[in-house]
């Protein structure tokens, strides 16, 4: 564990706790390594490709039908 920080597993576990109580849609705003993570669960959990995964600042990403959708922000 990070000094002073959460472990992956402690992240993907309360962003999991968190996930499975979405029953609606939702808007979710986060920091990178929070949607690194949730990326992660939603894809199936790659936790070795989980932190190389790239999170531009200036997209909107859209979850639906188990795929993601990136859009593109003006």
């Amino acid at each position: 564990m990070p000094p002073c920080g959460v472990s992956y597993e402690m992240l993907a576990d309360r962003i999991g706790r968190w996930l499975v109580t979405v029953d609606s849609p939702s808007v979710v705003v986060s920091h990178g390594g929070v949607f690194r993570v949730l990326r992660g669960l939603l894809e199936g959990g790659y936790t070795d490709k989980v932190p190389k995964i790239d999170v531009p600042q200036d997209k909107v990403f859209i979850w639906r039908d188990s795929q993601m959708t990136v859009v593109e922000t003006i």
